[in-house]
């Protein structure tokens, strides 16, 4: 009975033992699923993190990149509308400084052309005029007096100090001075030249052509005071040339 007994409670031992240890082994593998799952839910969430942190870096770099590339169109834009504004106002400028450089030429040649016109109806007229009375000692020499003044003036305006003209250039080899002058007046201030030309007609029209005895004359030629040197009036000196030539 005891043996029994004995056997009973050893089998009881090694039945309640062995449950003990399945309950165990399923406890570990239990444990062991548990933390599986738990570590492969903190390599999920790693990765969807990682993931979501290198989403948003690529956007965020994209945007970086879309703005920079926006703000990089938007300055080129604008210096390309700079540049054109620019450039459009050059070329406005250009074209109404040769619209107003042609219009100058044109006026110019049509003042010397009138000019020219009237001196030459007024050259008919006088040659169509009666024959006048006896010519004063002045209106003798008139023509050549006048003559004399044209060619003084002409020569001023070719050759002399103008402002206009400030610094010529000096003469190459051996070209004279006043020759080196007139050439280059002739090739840099062309225009300048034909209204200087322009204002001599209006002078020869509006003062020679009127002057009335040789006092006024001189007056008009700048020479009276020189002239009173010489002699007590200008007619006397007129005189006194007159019988020494």
């Amino acid at each position: 009975m005891a043996a029994e007994l004995k056997a009973a409670l050893l089998i009881e031992t090694r039945a309640r033992m062995h449950k003990e240890k399945n309950t165990l082994a399923t406890l570990k593998e239990q444990k062991r699923k548990d933390d599986e799952a738990k570590s492969k839910a903190e390599r999920e969430r790693i990765a969807r993190e990682k993931a979501a942190a290198e989403k948003a870096e690529r956007e965020r770099i994209a945007r970086e990149k879309a703005e920079a590339e926006r703000k990089e169109r938007e300055r080129i834009a604008a210096e390309k509308a700079a540049a054109d504004e620019a450039e459009r106002q050059r070329l406005m400028r250009v074209k109404t400084a040769k619209e107003k450089a042609e219009k100058d030429r044109i006026a110019a040649e049509k003042e010397v052309e009138q000019a020219k016109l009237s001196m030459l109806k007024r050259l008919v007229g006088g040659g169509a005029t009666p024959a006048p009375a006896p010519p004063t000692p002045y209106e003798q020499v008139r023509p050549m007096l006048i003559f004399w003044v044209l060619v003084d003036r002409l020569q001023e305006v070719l050759k002399g100090a103008q402002s206009w003209h400030a610094a010529p250039t000096p003469p190459a080899g051996g070209e004279e001075a006043h020759v080196a002058t007139m050439r280059e007046r002739l090739r840099s201030h062309d225009q300048q030249v034909s209204k200087e030309m322009v204002q001599l007609v209006s002078d020869y029209e509006e003062e020679l052509l009127v002057i009335a005895d040789f006092g006024e004359f001189c007056d008009v030629a700048e020479i009276l005071p020189e002239v009173l040197q010489l002699a007590p009036s200008a007619d006397e000196f007129l005189t006194t040339a007159r019988a020494q030539a």
